[in-house]
């Protein structure tokens, strides 16, 4: 534990400009919360077992810069509410179109502008 979680809450403690991100998120064994690290930091590390998963042991932390992590988090919000916006614009578009050809008379199956009444008579 002293090479491992100590190392990583020194390096935290020392570096206000960072933050630990989750290490490996699907593997199951975790840190262990040592003086300045919280339950929930440990949580972010990642260690391997010699005995337990049949390799060598290691041990992993990851480092996130704040304000990078932060910068990236927004512009994932913001590409997701413009899709989320482009796709309602076009479902709106589709849906004012869709309304203005049953004004007109007109159907999906009869070519842009000609309605059934001009159809007829020609």
């Amino acid at each position: 534990v002293e090479e491992n979680e100590a190392v990583a809450a020194h390096a935290i403690a020392q570096n206000s400009g960072f933050k630990l991100a989750k290490a490996l998120p699907t593997w199951p064994r975790r840190g262990q919360e040592v003086e300045g690290l919280s339950q929930t930091q440990a949580g972010c590390l990642a260690r391997v077992d010699p005995a337990e998963d049949e390799t060598c042991g290691f041990f992993v932390a990851h480092f996130r810069r704040m304000n990078e992590a932060d910068d990236r988090r927004k512009a994932i919000k913001k590409a997701q509410k413009r899709k989320r916006l482009g796709k309602k614009k076009l479902e709106m578009a589709a849906s004012n179109s869709a309304e203005g050809a049953e004004e007109d008379g007109e159907s999906e199956e009869q070519p842009a502008g000609e309605s059934s009444s001009k159809r007829a008579k020609v």
